[in-house]
């Protein structure tokens, strides 16, 4: 038993929400001009799923030697999984099928099952949320186009997102949420990850595959029980070892009451530049919003000038 349909007359969000009320099982395929991919649905929740392409197949049995454990691996899935799905929510027209039942054997085989399924209706409204986000930038940029016509200032160009991924590692979630709304058009793709062996885990398969992912390290990055590293200057040193020419920048949260920098000397050895966020506390207070912004841009650019020659060296 089977469903198909386009999606002319209805989002793959909306899809997701309505297998996910009636708690279907299956397989749901998708095809569009952007792409192709497939979601396994387990009682109308994500059990796995890939875009061709995507970052799932870091996970596949070809993707190298790194053999991390289980619980890396399932938040390399989940974090795989995710990706996809926003990755094919963003996707417009195309067609979908569904195959209700149990999951193909080549599913558990390719090891992207997911011990604990996604809720599709989460994934369904962070995708509404980034296509918002995508729209009002869209809207800027036209605001902007529009004040150059009538004032001749040139308004700025976007730049485009620098070709690379990049791993963000801190502690702190309230931290973590902001650095990727701050980041996530900047880069190919952005992993942020409060645990420092889950961060090693994903650079370490990103390197097995010959690429080079750009790391943000919060000074205050936890130890890593794994591989006994320390703290973030230990972390920055083995990483730096690993991958020499691997840009590592070191993030520093500025005092929330001074607005200072407080740094440990001496800095760890290999890293690209120092930058700095605001305190939680800060992000947080509506008050400051144009301040946040402003320092967002200034993360953003410091960022960019710090890694942009090593992009293609």
């Amino acid at each position: 038993m089977g469903l198909s349909g386009t999606f002319s007359d209805l989002t793959l969000g909306d899809l997701l929400q309505i297998l996910a009320v009636a708690r279907k099982s299956g397989m749901l395929e998708i095809s569009s001009p952007a792409g192709e991919g497939w979601i396994l649905l387990q009682a109308g929740q994500v059990g796995a799923a890939a875009a061709k392409g995507g970052p799932c197949e870091a996970l596949a049995p070809d993707a190298g030697p790194v053999e991390p454990g289980r619980e890396a691996t399932e938040a390399l899935r989940r974090d795989g999984a995710e990706q996809a799905v926003l990755r094919m929510l963003g996707w417009r027209g195309g067609g979908f099928r569904v195959e209700f039942g149990p999951p193909p054997p080549w599913v558990a085989a390719s090891g992207l099952l997911l011990e604990q399924p996604i809720p599709s209706e989460y994934l369904a409204l962070e995708g509404v949320r980034m296509q918002d986000e995508a729209a009002a930038l869209a809207a800027n940029a036209l605001v902007d186009r529009v004040l150059e016509e009538v004032d001749g200032t040139p308004a700025r160009e976007p730049e485009a997102p620098l070709r690379v991924p990049l791993v963000v590692i801190d502690p702190d979630l309230g931290a973590l949420e902001w650095l990727k709304r701050t980041l996530s058009d900047g880069f190919e793709r952005v992993h942020v990850l409060q645990r420092t062996e889950l961060a090693v885990t994903r650079i370490r398969q990103y390197l097995a595959r010959g690429e080079r992912p750009v790391v943000l390290v919060s000074r205050d990055a936890r130890p890593d029980p794994v591989s006994g590293i320390r703290d973030s200057a230990e972390l920055v040193s083995r990483l730096h070892q690993q991958a020499p020419r691997m840009p590592i920048v070191l993030l520093v949260a500025r005092d929330g009451a001074s607005g200072r920098m407080p740094l440990r000397k001496p800095l760890p050895h290999g890293l690209a530049a120092v930058v700095t966020r605001p305190s939680v506390d800060v992000i947080e207070k509506p008050a400051a919003s144009e301040a946040v912004e402003r320092c967002a841009a200034a993360l953003r650019d410091e960022i960019r000038r710090a890694i942009e020659p090593k992009e293609d060296g």
